[in-house]
């Protein structure tokens, strides 16, 4: 594999997924950005750190989120065209340091 295959990779799972976030989700009154994606060497797995804020609305708003990964799954596929499409994971991005810069 090219080495900045993987980065171009990520790169445009983050850019596409974004778009569809601004387009599908309804975040109910939550700021909600991915912080950054990061794929498995063998291109198997995709793991993207989402920024929610607030930190209280996270839980409801990765539950819908999941809920609707095989869709974004599905989405990302027939915009890329990429194989082996890498499986989606989401995980909320640890925001305790940059909110508490007081």
């Amino acid at each position: 594999m090219r080495p900045y295959r993987k980065l171009k990779i990520e790169s445009l799972i983050q850019e596409e997924l974004g778009r569809l976030f601004v387009r599908d989700i309804e975040t109910q009154g939550a700021l909600l950005t991915i912080m950054g994606v990061a794929v498995a060497s063998d291109l198997q797995e995709a793991t993207v750190s989402l920024g929610i804020i607030p930190v209280e609305k996270a839980g409801e708003i990765l539950m819908i989120i999941n809920r609707r990964r095989r869709e974004f799954q599905f989405k990302l596929s027939r915009i890329m065209n990429i194989r082996p499409m890498p499986q989606l994971r989401f995980t909320v991005h640890e925001q305790e340091s940059f909110l508490n810069t007081s």
